[in-house]
């Protein structure tokens, strides 16, 4: 760039800034501050504003040859209508020139909106690729974990059923044990005669080989006696010890010497742990009115919901629980 100077103080204008243009004369360049104005106003006039600025020293000029020519038309009247006639031509000149720039302008607005456009449709794009990928990711974790959903019921049915078979295996190896309970443990006692003396109070003769093992078993409170574990020869003795003794009720008087006459002496299956949940959970239906009886036979708890309805063998507490969800169903409760 050349150097120019200010037409209104001479110096020299530097290469790097700005500077107002008169629209008058080509060479008339100042200052912002000898053209007595900002360049923040000059910036924000806009392009059409800024080409057709008039400085005030060309503006003076101007004026004064407006007024010669106004002076000169009152004196010869072809002057003035030489000079409408040249400004006609003159605005008619510039129209065409100032709707090139505007068009320019909008052409220039135009491509930066278009650009604008672009670059958000490729970022949609990129978001609606995301957005597929993760739907796609999330249909892959919806279906596995359907699948994981279908085996975890699947093995909970498995082991449902496991913990049947393994109840029902237990209560098996339990058949032909007889729990004795409300005979207190003596010193120097023998077991064997307290199972004999029960079978004589009961009216059960017991031979040699009817009794095949018995102990006390050990509990947390030992303030409670210990009951007698008495395994017997087959299951039938067992559930005649437990028939006798519901009709004839034995006390400790007559099982050992010197026992109390008013302590029951009970004789009952002896059940496993899974067969004592399943019971605990039919006796606390039962607290609450839902069940109308509870009882163990052959190690299996059965319930009878009503007096004289038909009884239940419960396999499992899902089982139980299944059974009181379709009574309250029919009985119309929520």
């Amino acid at each position: 760039m050349e150097n120019v100077k200010c037409a209104e103080c001479g110096k020299l204008i530097e290469k790097d800034k700005n500077y107002a243009q008169c629209s008058v004369i080509g060479t008339c360049k100042k200052h912002f501050e000898c053209a007595g104005i900002k360049e923040t106003t000059w910036l924000k006039q806009g392009v059409v504003r800024r080409e057709t600025w008039i400085c005030s020293t060309h503006k003076s000029i101007k004026t004064s040859k407006e007024g010669n020519a106004s002076n000169s038309s009152l004196i010869n009247p072809s002057v003035s209508t030489e000079i409408t006639e040249t400004k006609k031509v003159s605005d008619s000149a510039a129209t065409p020139r100032q709707l090139n720039k505007d068009m320019s302008e909008i052409a220039d607005l135009k491509k930066f909106f278009s650009e604008c456009m672009k670059t958000i449709e490729n970022k949609i794009d990129l978001l609606n690729q995301k957005f597929d990928k993760q739907a796609k990711e999330l249909e892959e974790i919806k279906a596995e974990n359907k699948k994981l959903k279908e085996d975890n019921e699947a093995l909970q049915e498995e082991v449902a059923t496991l913990r049947v078979e393994v109840n029902q295996l237990d209560t098996y190896t339990r058949r032909k044990n007889l729990v004795v309970r409300g005979v207190r443990e003596t010193k120097e006692e023998s077991v064997i005669d307290i199972v004999k003396n029960l079978g004589e109070a009961l009216g059960i003769k017991l031979e040699g080989d009817d009794i095949e093992n018995t102990f006390r078993i050990p509990t947390r409170k030992s303030t409670i006696a210990k009951p007698i574990l008495v395994k017997l020869k087959n299951e039938k003795l067992r559930d005649r010890f437990i028939a006798e003794a519901r009709k004839k009720r034995p006390t400790e008087e007559e099982i050992i010497e010197g026992g109390n006459q008013q302590t029951a002496v009970f004789c009952e299956e002896h059940i496993g742990q899974g067969t004592k949940q399943i019971l605990n959970h039919c006796l606390q239906a039962k607290k609450v009115g839902e069940l109308h009886q509870v009882w163990i036979t052959s190690g299996r708890t059965c319930v009878r919901f009503s007096p004289g309805g038909n009884a239940n063998k419960i396999n499992s507490i899902s089982h139980l629980d299944l059974l009181l969800a379709d009574k309250r169903r029919d009985n119309g409760d929520q």
